[in-house]
């Protein structure tokens, strides 16, 4: 049994040795982040500054002074200098809009060649609910698989919840998937921390999520999950998204079996998001475990998800066995599309309802006459 075990152990080795070779022989997938406007710069500058392998940051802003000032990125535009003189688009899309059109062509070079654009914003002002649907429109005209991160407003942002709705429809129309954190939950989970604590929480959130897809196809293992597993989950999968990562080391279980349901559990809950996984499309679930994590064990893993969701669900498992999580360690990053949530507008938003009707009269009629701002 001994010998069985030992040569097991030198095919395994041989066959990592392969998978390396052969990843490291392969193009790299091309990942930007796109961070639009304020909110959407103070995401980007928060995941510049865990300097992600393989992850380029862009900042976008027509406000000079947040951008020369509170940003960092690899690469920072200022959006349509002559349409507001670098001061801001004073909380009015069209203006947003307007100076990411003027600006059309940086924004084409800083997205050139990208296989995976993710978009940051905060919906509701003028800039990045402007910007955001454009950028999102140049990725896709690109090929780029294109995933949107964006916050809604408070409750209490009476005048910006209808601008937020509007430039959420427009985003989804040019977004394989959207996940929306919204900001009254913020208030929920973290009311009790300092302002710029809760704030960061939430942008950690945001800056987990982009990290646990970033680690999902650059990186290689015994069971391997590629970009193209990743482009067929959200190009299949519903408008709507989450990214959840869960962890358990040995030293904090008890047993192996508590490691694998505690790191599930964690990985499926949302702090800033009400999810509800039943009807879920398609999920990529990458695991991680320790040295002497047993199968039946990652295999757990895979059913404890599947048993969320809906039964037709395309459910593609990753796996690899790394040292760094000891020997019963355990590691979860779920990327499921096609969820819900009463968050999210499930109804049509009315922008949506007129986009549709004008999309009927012009296919039917041949008519153009509704025009959508």
């Amino acid at each position: 049994m001994s010998f069985l075990l030992k040569k097991a152990e030198e095919i395994a080795d041989i066959r990592k040795g392969e998978f390396t070779s052969k990843f490291n022989e392969a193009p790299s997938v091309k990942i930007i982040v796109f961070g639009c406007g304020g909110a959407g710069s103070n995401a980007a500058t928060n995941i510049f500054s865990r300097n992600m392998p393989g992850v380029t940051v862009v900042a976008a802003n027509t406000d000079a002074q947040h951008l020369n000032e509170r940003t960092r990125a690899n690469q920072k535009i200022l959006l349509g200098a002559e349409v507001t003189k670098g001061r801001g688009a004073g909380g009015i899309m069209g203006i947003g809009g307007a100076a990411a059109e003027a600006s059309i062509q940086e924004i084409k070079n800083a997205l050139k060649g990208s296989d995976l654009v993710f978009i940051t914003a905060g919906m509701g002002g003028g800039t990045g609910t402007g910007t955001a649907p454009i950028v999102a429109k140049a990725a896709k005209d690109l090929g780029a698989l294109v995933i949107s991160i964006i916050t809604m407003p408070f409750s209490m942002e009476c005048g910006r919840i209808g601008t937020a709705i509007s430039g959420l429809a427009k985003l989804r129309e040019f977004s394989d998937t959207v996940t929306v954190i919204d900001n009254n939950r913020i208030t929920d989970v973290f009311g009790d921390l300092p302002c710029r604590n809760a704030f960061a929480m939430a942008d950690t959130i945001i800056t987990t999520s982009i990290e646990g897809i970033a680690t999902t196809v650059n990186n290689v293992g015994e069971i391997n999950l590629d970009f193209s597993d990743l482009r067929r989950i959200f190009e299949t999968g519903g408008t709507l998204a989450t990214v959840g990562v869960g962890e358990k080391n040995s030293s904090e279980a008890k047993t192996e079996e508590e490691s694998v349901e505690a790191a599930v559990k964690q990985a499926l809950s949302s702090p800033l998001l009400d999810i509800t996984y039943e009807g879920a499309t398609g999920a990529l679930v990458d695991i991680t475990v320790g040295t002497k994590v047993r199968l039946r064990n990652f295999t757990k893993v895979g059913e404890m998800i599947a048993s969320k969701m809906d039964p037709g669900a395309i459910n593609m498992v990753g796996l690899r066995v790394s040292p760094d999580m000891g020997e019963h360690g355990v590691r979860v990053i779920t990327t499921i599309t096609g969820v819900s949530s009463p968050q999210i507008l499930n109804q049509k938003s009315e922008y949506e309802q007129v986009l549709e009707r004008k999309n009927i009269l012009k296919s039917k009629l041949g008519l153009d006459a509704i025009e959508i701002d």
